[in-house]
């Protein structure tokens, strides 16, 4: 699940940098929303993903997403 790899890349936070890493989660956890929403409704709500990624974000220590970012994660459609 995201979770785990969420853990591997904060192994690697300190090598790939604070920005990357924050791309990278966010991204992660993005595609799994994205995927659940598909999945259980058919369509995606953008904003909620927004609001759940940024949650996940800022219990880990990192910056939040703009929605833009969101919008230009390739897995939501």
């Amino acid at each position: 699940m995201y979770q785990e790899k969420i853990k591997s890349l904060e192994v690697v936070r300190s090598d790939i940098g604070e920005d990357l890493f924050r791309r990278i989660c966010a991204s992660v956890i993005t595609e799994h929303y994205a995927t659940a929403m598909r999945t259980r409704h058919g369509e995606i709500n953008k904003t909620m993903i927004l609001s759940l990624v940024n949650l996940h974000l800022r219990e880990i220590g990192v910056e939040e997403v703009s929605y833009g970012f969101i919008r230009r994660v390739d897995k939501v459609g």
